[in-house]
């Protein structure tokens, strides 16, 4: 009779400790964008943005598209178009170029002949559609920051 309470006992007390709570979300984390450099292409007069992408969640992720509008100094001078998917390891950074397409050649053209000798604000508008497992999702964000001299 002593040995079953006890059995008993132990029983429920498992029961309780190994089921525990299961709230499961799966929530999606952060995936940061940030500008690295704005640079005159090599020769075919094109404009070279290079993006840092993080990945803060312990799963990795596919992109398997983009979109990135870049303002400099508070001057719209173009936007990204990316159709060509990549992968980010869980909790690791990718560093990608990107080719832009110029919209204000005026303004970017000025602010690349002066030779960036000063901190070049930025402000980076971003929409990613990214692969986790079998699930799309669509991730915005916007960035500002400051471009150093000599990037």
């Amino acid at each position: 009779m002593h040995l079953r309470r006890i059995f008993f006992l132990l029983s429920a007390f498992s029961c309780l400790v190994f089921t525990g709570c299961n709230s499961s979300k799966n929530e999606l984390g952060e995936i940061g964008i940030s500008l690295v450099d704005v640079k005159a292409g090599s020769g075919s007069g094109e404009t070279v943005v290079t993006l840092r992408f993080v990945n803060e969640n312990i799963v990795p992720f596919g992109i398997t598209s983009s979109t990135h509008r870049l303002q400099l100094n508070s001057t719209p001078v173009g936007r990204v178009i990316n159709n060509a998917s990549f992968g980010i390891a869980a909790m690791s950074m990718a560093t990608r170029d990107f080719v832009l397409e110029v919209e204000n050649v005026a303004a970017l053209q000025q602010w690349l002949g002066a030779g960036r000798s000063t901190g070049t604000s930025y402000l980076l508008e971003s929409e990613l559609i990214a692969m986790r497992g079998d699930s799309r999702h669509r991730l915005r964000s916007q960035i500002s920051g400051t471009l150093s001299a000599g990037q």
